[in-house]
């Protein structure tokens, strides 16, 4: 069904100009005027009251008056004449629409979304497949119909690419990026504030279309992520590379939150985790994006890590080791057969090294035989050329080599091959004439960023695959959905924390290792308690109002006897008054002491666009100043688990850091696990939850939550 509603955005079989003006520069006029340069097939029908003619042709005062039913609107009205515009164009029969105007909330203004929530209900009511508003119209080389009102654009085609933007001031600019790569976009959709149609819908329909091989997202706010990624995995599963620039750093909003995870990551952080996870590649500029597409339009990526590159350069392969290193980038160990082939290809003052500098351009055979070495080194997962297009005739060594690479990938080979130019130069005819011949390759703009933007591919591809190597984790508890639906009780206006027993209660359901503890409402339960544990014990102030204790000093370590317990709880009730009159004291914990092991942290943070998100990294009280931690989805599989502990300086220290004995990375694993599958099954009725320390003890000993908070999210605006 959302590809139909696409299919008749993208495929009108009219198109209606609603507030058509012959206005000097006016966007009816300019797409009018695109429509027919481009060839686009259908009707196209001025629509404006107040003329009864416009550009030489008829213009028509409302729906009822056009020669046929209308199809496809673009509303080029003011913000507040949208709603009549679009639920008129609906009885008259149309299934899209395009809404240029902007006012609808994207600056934060109460008005505008007002606004938005009309316009969100209109659509719902009607049914309309609509794009935007605040938008800038769309690119639809198949059907023609060119929307963009960009006087501009030089020309449309169907190519294997297609983008969708919530800019549509990169749009045109993009379409001469991607002519001149050889790149041209089937679509281009710019998807303005997604209040109809969204990313995951466009998405959906450009995975459906056969000569479309990659998609490039520009989004500055993902809505409906359960969709767009549901899309995400599609395209991964059909083979289509989704590539995407998404803006968005820090929400400074989430310095403020209840639990101290929610001020450790910024928005890009979790939609790496969520959408990386749904094989979504992401590049930090529309440059490096552009370079993936060129890649991965043309080659599939590699298969492991191992690169070896080839060039006829001593300085550039030392720059390459900078490339590499600084990109992250694994450059492959050459085995002593390959090296000894290199060198009876090259002779005796061969170098037969990983970057391989031939030191000229070679004979075509012993360059040959060179690029057949590295491809059959087991280590070896893709083979980078470092070629220069000559930009004059009469270089026939270099020209010669270049065929040779052509004959030799063109039927595909045991690795990939991708070109790139020594440093970044404009190619002239000659230049692009040879570019030409070689176009089932990648051609990349220069070396730092070919390994920039590869890097992230590999690292994309292995992220992707993790995910697909193992299962979701089964069903939490028999109960699960009794147990949550019981904080439905608890939850009000406001983000709620829960007390340390009763957020401990929940998350052990789910296999959260508990120590051995017990509330207690006196000092005199609490020695009671301690004596039945055993010494040494804890004992923590219990209070919803107090989600920190450190800073309140409501907590004591190492109790050993009966009076030290009474003294503590005298002590924590003095500290918790004085910190915080309101605080309501409804008991004391008394727990084991833990024996000594590493201070974790493990939560979930609850991201404004990607929801839920697990977090794991480095415990205690600096976990928000060094920040060592790392995301993952939620439901993630125990592979993804032990990604993010190797990603985290915490990971050394459960490996056992400078001879320190190796802690018990099995039962961290399954502790990750379990918090996955809560924020799984949990879903939109959390805001947050802090497990900090989880103390991870020796191998075989376990690990277990020495504090835990679970915040509920808020029923309504908070």
């Amino acid at each position: 069904m959302t590809n139909d509603k696409v299919e008749a955005l993208l495929h009108p079989r009219n198109i209606v100009l609603v507030g058509a003006s012959d206005r000097p520069r006016h966007w009816s006029g300019r797409v009018r005027a695109n429509l027919a340069r481009f060839g686009y097939a259908g009707g196209v029908y001025p629509l404006n009251p107040r003329r009864a003619e416009i550009w030489d042709t008829k213009c028509y005062p409302d729906f009822a008056a056009l020669p046929e039913a209308p199809d496809h609107i673009l509303s080029f009205v003011p913000a507040d004449a949208v709603f009549g515009v679009l639920e008129a164009g609906a009885r008259a029969g149309a299934r899209s629409a395009l809404v240029f105007a902007g006012g609808f909330g994207e600056g934060g203004h109460e008005e505008g979304r007002a606004r938005a929530v009309r316009l969100r209900a209109v659509i719902e009511k009607t049914g309309l497949a609509v794009c935007g508003p605040n938008c800038m119209g769309n690119i639809a080389a198949p059907s023609r119909a060119v929307t963009l009102p960009d006087d501009g654009l030089d020309r449309i085609e169907a190519g294997p690419t297609a983008v969708i933007a919530q800019s549509g001031g990169l749009c045109v600019a993009l379409n001469r990026l991607l002519a001149e790569r050889g790149l041209m976009p089937s679509y281009m959709v710019s998807a303005g504030n997604q209040l109809g149609l969204a990313a995951g819908d466009y998405l959906r329909f450009m995975v459906a279309q056969p000569g479309v091989k990659a998609i490039l997202l520009y989004l500055e706010e993902v809505v409906r992520a359960d969709d767009f990624l549901e899309a995400c995995n599609e395209a991964a599963a059909a083979g289509k590379p989704v590539l995407c620039v998404k803006i968005g750093g820090s929400d400074s909003g989430r310095a403020a939150a209840l639990a101290h995870t929610g001020a450790l990551v910024g928005s890009i952080d979790a939609f790496d985790a969520v959408a990386g996870a749904a094989g979504v590649v992401r590049l930090d500029t529309i440059e490096d994006a552009v370079e993936a597409l060129e890649y991965l339009v043309r080659v599939a990526p590699p298969k492991g890590p191992g690169i070896a590159v080839m060039t006829n350069s001593g300085a550039l392969t030392a720059l390459i080791s900078e490339y590499a290193a600084r990109a992250g980038v694994e450059l492959a160990a050459l085995t002593e057969q390959t090296k000894a082939k290199i060198a009876e290809a090259l002779g005796p003052l061969a170098n037969p090294a990983n970057p391989l500098d031939t030191r000229s351009t070679v004979v075509t055979q012993a360059h040959t035989a060179c690029m057949d070495a590295l491809a059959a080194d087991p280590g070896v997962d893709l083979l980078l050329m470092g070629e220069e297009l000559p930009l004059t005739p009469g270089i026939e060594r270099k020209e010669a080599n270049l065929a040779a690479i052509g004959e030799w990938t063109r039927g595909g080979g045991p690795v990939p091959v991708a070109l790139f130019a020594p440093m970044a130069v404009s190619l002239n005819d000659h230049a692009q004439g040879l570019r030409d011949k070689l176009g089932h390759l990648p051609y990349m703009s220069e070396p730092d960023r070919a390994f920039r933007v590869l890097g992230r591919i590999m690292r994309g591809t292995e992220r992707h695959a993790r995910a697909q190597s193992q299962a979701v984790p089964a069903r939490g508890p028999k109960d699960a959905d009794l147990l949550l639906d019981g904080l439905a009780a608890l939850r009000g206006p406001r983000p709620r924390p829960l007390d340390e027993p009763r957020s401990k209660a929940l998350l052990g359901a789910w296999g959260l290792p508990l120590p051995r503890e017990t509330l207690a409402a006196d000092a005199d339960a609490a020695v009671r308690a301690a004596h039945e544990i055993g010494y040494p014990v804890v004992v923590k102030a219990v209070s919803e109002g107090l989600p920190h204790k450190t800073e309140a000093g409501a907590m004591a370590l190492g109790l050993t006897g009966a009076a030290a317990v009474a003294e503590a709880c005298a002590e924590i009730a003095a500290n918790v008054a004085a910190y915080d009159a309101h605080a309501v004291l409804t008991g004391f914990l008394v727990a084991e002491q833990l024996e000594a092991g590493a201070e974790l942290a493990l939560g979930i943070l609850v991201d404004r666009e990607m929801g839920p998100v697990v977090m794991f990294g480095s415990g205690g009280v600096m976990v928000e100043l060094y920040k060592d931690v790392a995301l993952g989805r939620p439901g993630l599989n125990r592979a993804e688990a032990a990604a993010m502990i190797d990603a985290t300086r915490a990971g050394r220290i459960i490996a056992g850091y400078r001879g320190a004995p190796a802690l018990d990375h099995a039962a961290v694993i399954d502790a990750m696990v379990a918090l996955g599958r809560f924020a799984l099954d949990a879903g939109d009725r959390i805001d947050a939850v802090d497990i900090n320390p989880l103390m991870a003890r020796a191998h075989g000993r376990g690990v277990c939550m020495a504090d835990a908070l679970v915040v509920l999210a808020a029923t309504g605006p908070g």
